[in-house]
């Protein structure tokens, strides 16, 4: 349970609902 198993997740996840936004204007 440490800071990077956490954030790498939920860097990804950023990444993925930005793509999803752009896509969707």
């Amino acid at each position: 349970m440490t800071e990077v198993t956490s954030q790498a997740p939920a860097a990804s996840f950023l990444v993925w609902t930005l793509s999803q936004f752009l896509q969707g204007l």
